[in-house]
């Protein structure tokens, strides 16, 4: 088994302790060198026997599945078909502490869009809180119009982006995870190569998360993990990139050391000494997104975050390297030469760190309206201070966001270097959803990061202390996940399924 690869990370005056904008663990993961496309005969466990649910000390109730590689009745295929021909419903009825209201993710008539609603039904109250309010079971008919994206875009991603900006009236926060399809808490990506449904959310909950998210450097790499990528996005899940691109002068993102150069981003640009060497790997992404396509040859939309964190210093195109000039100049070049490739099929997402502290970045390095469709942030913290952090965070944001006419997202956040030692059960219920339902329900969606192993991760397992609180979260009918009715009404999802995608 590969090891993981750690990344250094040196004193740095913004870290404030622990108190980042960025997880600085691993950036990738396993070392560079390392097969990325194994053989068949690499998967080393063939037979693997997951408890997903269980009677819990709450009082929730699921139900057991059990899987196993041996091509039996639910067993898992190698050509990745999902575990079980439907997803279980997200049931918000089997918990006696939320409230049941009927409707919530099991298809009722109040989850259904009539096509006459000018405003979600029962849209939550200007004086109430999104904690207090329940969801908005109807969609706020912006169905086949509202807000375009910033480039001339495919029909499937012009419908994301609307999907998007109705998630964020809706009183609910859909779930992300990153690489949630491709590495789990106790199996390498290498594992179950091939069978692209397994994940750890799913083990937990009969369901995936709606926002599947991947780092395009491990194509770099050499991981050649696009199946994985479109398989998700055949289920209705949304896709996200960040990138965390090598230093061109050498060494990995981390590597700060800008050379003889007082603005590296600016060498980028054409007629810059790095210019050729960035236009190439421009090249390489390109060539990356060629092959994300649905079954019927439609490019498969995904969401951007290019440059994310910039405003603090701990990656090459940040603060110790470059200029709030250079990170613009150097976005909008990258964006205008993606989309002069013809790949009409990505949404741009603005992810700055601790924006509610570094707040002149935070506007400084805004490459502009014509240039962002979705404006959001990263936040990690420890247990004591995150959900002040990630609250005050979020407040600016969705203002910002509201006031550009964009979509505001959580782009990436969690525990400083995982929830593996918070001894909270009900951590992500009480300390995650609530204090961001109460401040800012207005999010689209929060991911979280990749479940590394068993000593680092951000989705708990069953057994694990913050199990309980995960289920909650999950049954919460303010949490949307892949297989929630909500969702399944939206004109993305109805798109998707509707044009022979799968």
């Amino acid at each position: 088994m590969p090891d993981y690869r750690y990344d250094a990370v040196g004193k740095d005056q913004e870290l404030d302790g622990e108190e980042t904008g960025a997880y600085h663990g691993r950036d990738v993961i396993y070392k560079e060198g390392t097969a990325a496309t194994p053989s068949l005969h690499s998967r080393f466990v063939t037979k693997r026997n997951i408890a997903i649910a269980g009677v819990v000390g709450v009082g929730l109730m699921a139900a057991a599945y059990i899987t196993n590689g041996s091509g039996s009745n639910g067993a898992p295929s190698s050509s990745g078909q999902p575990v079980v021909e439907t997803l279980s419903n997200n049931d918000t009825t089997v918990s006696d502490s939320l409230p049941k209201v009927e409707g919530i993710n099991s298809g009722g008539d109040q989850a259904m869009w009539n096509g006459k609603t000018s405003d979600a039904d029962n849209k939550r109250k200007k004086d109430m809180s999104g904690w207090e309010s329940p969801r908005s079971y109807g969609w706020w008919g912006n169905h086949g119009s509202g807000p375009k994206p910033v480039f001339e875009s495919t029909q499937a991603t012009t419908s994301l982006l609307q999907t998007l900006h109705e998630m964020n009236e809706v009183n609910t926060m859909a779930f992300g995870q990153q690489y949630a399809n491709y590495v789990g808490q106790d199996w390498p990506w290498f594992q179950y190569w091939g069978e692209y449904h397994h994940s750890d959310v799913y083990s937990d909950t009969g369901d995936y998360p709606l926002v599947f998210g991947y780092d395009i450097q491990d194509f770099f790499k050499g991981h050649k993990f696009q199946e994985y990528i479109k398989w998700a996005a055949k289920q209705g899940g949304i896709i996200t990139f960040s990138w965390l691109a090598a230093n061109p002068l050498g060494g990995d993102a981390y590597n700060v050391t800008c050379g003889s150069y007082d603005d590296l981003m600016a060498e980028l640009l054409p007629g810059g000494d790095l210019h050729d060497t960035w236009k190439s790997w421009l090249d390489t992404v390109s060539e990356f997104m060629d092959d994300l396509t649905f079954d019927n040859g439609e490019a498969i939309p995904v969401i951007f975050r290019l440059f994310h964190e910039g405003t603090a210093s701990w990656y090459w195109w940040g603060t110790t390297c470059s200029s709030s000039d250079s990170y613009v100049t150097a976005w909008k070049y990258t964006a205008s030469y993606l989309n002069e490739k013809g790949h009409k099929n990505i949404l741009w997402e603005y992810a700055p760190s601790k924006p509610s502290t570094l707040t002149d970045e935070f506007t400084d390095y805004y490459p502009g309206d014509d240039f962002i469709d979705i404006i959001s942030f990263d936040r990690y913290a420890t247990n004591e201070t995150y959900s002040d952090y990630v609250t005050s965070d979020c407040e600016v944001v969705v203002e910002y966001a509201q006031e550009h006419n964009k979509v505001a997202a959580l782009a990436e956040t969690g525990i400083w270097k995982g929830i593996q030692n918070i001894t909270n059960s009900l951590w992500y219920e009480n300390k995650f959803l609530q204090p961001i339902m109460e401040k800012c329900p207005q999010l689209a969606y929060a991911l979280t990061y990749t479940n590394f192993e068993e000593q680092t991760y951000w989705v708990p397992m069953k057994d694990e202390t913050t199990y309980p609180g995960f289920i909650e979260f999950y049954h919460d009918e303010h949490t949307m996940f892949l297989n929630d009715s909500l969702y399944h009404e939206t004109s993305y999802y109805n798109y998707i399924k509707g044009f022979g995608a799968k």
